[in-house]
């Protein structure tokens, strides 16, 4: 089963471009994907796994902060990244 990650998952500024899919442009015009949702948090609010599974990196640095990579099966394998984290506990 796969659950969400926050108590409150509020997309951020309410935009369709923090949503998952063809939802971004390029500078031409374009269309490009986006690979997740970005949610709303204050700094400090509890991010939950979203499966059992297991915790294969913790990263920290570049364009999405401290990440948590998290591997999981629902019905292939999957993985979901937890980013601009201001701690991780794992």
């Amino acid at each position: 089963m796969i659950g969400w990650p926050l108590d409150s998952n509020v997309i951020r500024r309410g935009s369709e471009s923090n949503t998952f899919g063809m939802v971004r442009h390029r500078a031409d015009g374009s269309p490009k994907p986006h690979q997740g949702w970005d949610f709303h948090a204050q700094t400090g609010t509890p991010c939950y796994a979203i499966a059992s599974g297991k915790i294969v990196s913790v990263t920290n640095g570049g364009d999405y902060g401290l990440v948590v990579v998290q591997s999981f099966t629902h019905g292939k394998p999957l993985y979901a990244a937890f980013a601009h984290l201001s701690k991780a506990l794992v």
